[in-house]
């Protein structure tokens, strides 16, 4: 009897201590995105195709102080959004500080880069813009200025990929910009004018244009890091599947 009771309190034990480890790695797969990203119904098979991402931090996946590996956490939202679609490859041209003027890491100049093999390309910026350049004119080509820079890189783009799905991610709102320092640059513009200036050039290209900066929860989100950057959770849950989604949505051969 007591051999039986003991089997039993073994038995018990291992089968709890299973539990927590499938609930801490199902807990981990969540956070972290390793294997475990929702999946979208689509009638594309985009299992062949080729997702390339340039921007700036937030592309490149900087998290500010939430703790992982040099702050940029694991699995930033192109990879998330190649995960969710099953791409073939998934290519992050971010740059943390990268501007679409030719500031820095200039994303007008830096689109030359991005793989001829691409069928699909997302570009967001505007964030390192707002803070100290001049947003210029709509039909500017200036790349000293935002949307002088805009057009360089737009018809750029759509000369050397005619073939991609091309899209536009506007800027994301964050909780610095409330900070009179972040309110209006030295030229005398505020973020939502960059917010605003990118929506008039995706019009002008008839480009597909994903609002980000009215994004559910980006501010709210922003304040628990270190007041720009969203973090994985954030990524996984609502910024990658937003993406996803638009994607799904607005694909065109």
């Amino acid at each position: 009897m007591k051999n039986i009771k003991y089997f039993l309190v073994v038995f018990s034990a291992i089968v709890m201590l299973c539990g927590v480890s499938v609930g801490l790695l199902t807990n981990y797969k969540s956070k972290n995105n390793v294997d475990n990203a929702p999946q979208i119904e689509t009638s594309v098979d985009f299992s062949n195709l080729t997702y390339s991402a340039i921007g700036d931090s937030i592309t490149i996946g900087a998290c500010g102080n939430r703790g992982y590996t040099n702050d940029y956490m694991p699995n930033p939202y192109p990879e998330v959004v190649g995960n969710i679609l099953g791409l073939k490859r998934k290519n992050n041209y971010g740059i943390g500080g990268s501007t679409v003027s030719s500031f820095y890491a200039p994303m007008c100049e830096r689109y030359k880069n991005i793989s001829l093999q691409s069928n699909i390309i997302s570009v967001m910026g505007g964030c390192n813009d707002a803070r100290e350049i001049d947003l210029g004119t709509i039909d500017s080509f200036d790349t000293s200025t935002f949307m002088g820079a805009y057009n360089v890189l737009l018809t750029g783009l759509l000369e050397k990929y005619p073939n991609a799905f091309i899209f536009i991610c506007t800027l994301t709102q964050n909780y610095k910009q409330s900070r009179p320092d972040y309110n209006t640059n030295t030229f005398g513009y505020k973020p939502v004018d960059f917010y605003n200036a990118t929506l008039q050039l995706a019009e002008k290209y008839n480009l597909p244009v994903l609002d980000c900066w009215n994004l559910d929860g980006i501010i709210e989100n922003t304040q628990t890091t270190d007041g720009v950057h969203p973090d994985q959770i954030f990524v996984n849950d609502v910024l990658a599947p937003h993406i996803a989604q638009f994607i799904k949505d607005n694909y065109k051969k």
